[in-house]
């Protein structure tokens, strides 16, 4: 792992995670629902401290289910995602990187509609909304920011064609 050591100048960590992602799956015809776990711990072996930038837990719920035929697919997506460390940088103080305040946790919601050969043979359309709900979240910065975490984006909607030939 490639970071900004204590002095400010960026150099290898010695960083370690350690995690576990379960998932259970079922299908109940062309209905799909999918439920996984993230569990990761990152820390500086030299120092022993949790490195910023790494939830530890993290949830996903998937949904998936035909509308028209084996065409027209909806699915709906749920992630949450745990409260992350954040670091501040000041070549002012010493050690230049001083802990920041936690990022909190936040859960999103996405939508999307997926259609195949619906009305043209080999086109694949799908048209999604990413955070659909419009949750007010924040990713951590990098150290060279003068805020600790940065806010994302709202509501977001992607269209996307694919055509095989």
């Amino acid at each position: 792992l490639i970071g900004l050591n204590s002095s400010g100048v960026y150099g290898n960590l010695n960083a370690e995670t350690l995690g576990l992602e379960p998932a259970v799956e079922a299908k109940w015809n062309q209905v799909s629902v999918r439920l996984s776990y993230s569990l990761q711990r990152t820390q500086n072996r030299d120092t022993g401290i949790s490195l910023p930038d790494s939830p530890e837990n993290m949830v996903k719920l998937n949904f998936s289910a035909p509308l028209y035929e084996d065409k027209l697919f909806a699915g709906l997506e749920i992630q949450y995602t745990s409260q992350t460390k954040t670091e501040i940088y000041n070549p002012f103080v010493t050690p230049a990187i001083q802990p920041g305040p936690n990022c909190p946790g936040y859960t999103t919601v996405n939508f999307t509609l997926f259609s195949h050969n619906l009305f043209v043979k080999n086109l694949e359309v799908s048209v999604g909304v990413y955070n659909l709900f419009n949750t007010k979240y924040n990713q951590p910065s990098s150290d060279f920011h003068l805020q600790p975490y940065i806010p994302q984006d709202g509501i977001n909607f992607r269209l996307k064609a694919t055509y095989r030939f």
